[in-house]
């Protein structure tokens, strides 16, 4: 009885600091910038590191694109959206579902490792970049 107390009081904590982290990373997201420097001119995207808040214009690897609903999405090669990545199995880290916790986890394919907390590989999001002519016209 006293074990399953004390895993119910871990998993309370773990959601708690879920909750946390989202609330931080929406606070982050609301203040993240545009790198500085001059844009590219054909820069529709900007990425944005929510857990390092580093931020620049070249895409640091199949980041995903961000429906209305905040899904997460790719695009083929063909232009199709797809629902996961398709290029996943080129890179370290991936997301997974966890079942029996109902939340992700991440999984390292080279060194076999996981965890709950996302790793900043993949904590990279794609942030529209806003022209100087739409930007001057929002202040107005």
């Amino acid at each position: 009885m006293l074990r399953r107390v004390l895993t119910l009081a871990a998993v309370v904590k773990l959601v708690l600091l879920s909750a946390t982290a989202v609330h931080a990373s929406e606070d982050a997201a609301a203040e993240k910038q545009p790198p500085e420097g001059t844009a590219p001119t054909n820069a529709e995207w900007y990425f944005w590191n929510e857990i390092s808040g580093e931020t620049q214009w070249e895409d640091p690897g199949d980041v995903a694109y961000e429906g209305k609903n905040s899904e997460r999405y790719w695009l083929s090669a063909t232009g199709e959206r797809l629902g996961y990545d398709p290029n996943a199995h080129r890179y370290s880290w991936v997301e997974n579902w966890s079942e029996e916790h109902k939340r992700p986890f991440y999984y390292n394919q080279r060194t076999k490792a996981s965890k709950w907390e996302k790793p900043a590989d993949l904590a990279w999001r794609r942030v529209r970049a806003q022209s100087q002519d739409s930007a001057r016209s929002e202040e107005l």
